[in-house]
């Protein structure tokens, strides 16, 4: 065949399609990668604040069980009441942009599972039994167009973006 002089065949569509949607998944995985680590990352964050608040909840305790005229009561109360009052201010708006941050994250997976599904349905539907019909074609004599070899590849790839999707969705 000579291939530079060929039109597009609906075939060679259906591939450049398949291959298209598998690069635009790699690269969404890539992308959900990254706002996994740093949902990770302000997470951890989060968590060390959120010791701080409670050590400084346990010192304000402990100043509150002193008389109430006592000098060092007097000074240190009004400075570790602001400073948990600034630190609660501060998870709040943490703790809000966290939750914003995983609806993001998992509407990001969302999108990518529905294209996972779409690229399974078209080679598995699709490109599978139009191979089966070359191939029963090339059974009686029909000339012998496309191998098992690319479907096979679309299919391991797309378990193993599976896979990946199952296995990142599983650290958060």
């Amino acid at each position: 065949m000579l291939q530079g002089n060929l039109a597009r065949t609906p075939m060679s569509d259906s591939h450049e399609s398949i291959e298209t949607t598998l690069h635009e998944l790699r690269i969404m995985t890539a992308d959900t990668e990254k706002d996994l680590d740093t949902l990770q990352q302000k997470q951890e964050m989060f968590v060390f604040q959120y010791q701080e608040n409670l050590k400084l909840q346990n010192q304000l305790a402990q100043l509150q069980s002193l008389p109430e005229r006592d000098p060092n009561r007097l000074a240190q109360e009004p400075l570790l009441k602001q400073k948990k009052m600034d630190l609660e201010t501060v998870l709040q708006t943490e703790a809000q942009h966290l939750l914003t941050m995983r609806i993001s994250l998992a509407e990001k997976h969302k999108q990518m599972f529905e294209k996972i599904k779409d690229v399974q349905h078209t080679v598995l539907e699709d490109e599978l039994i139009q191979w089966k019909r070359r191939q029963q074609l090339a059974g009686i004599g029909g000339p012998l167009e496309g191998t098992l070899d690319q479907l096979q590849k679309w299919y391991v790839r797309r378990n193993i973006k599976s896979l990946c999707l199952v296995w990142i969705s599983s650290r958060f």
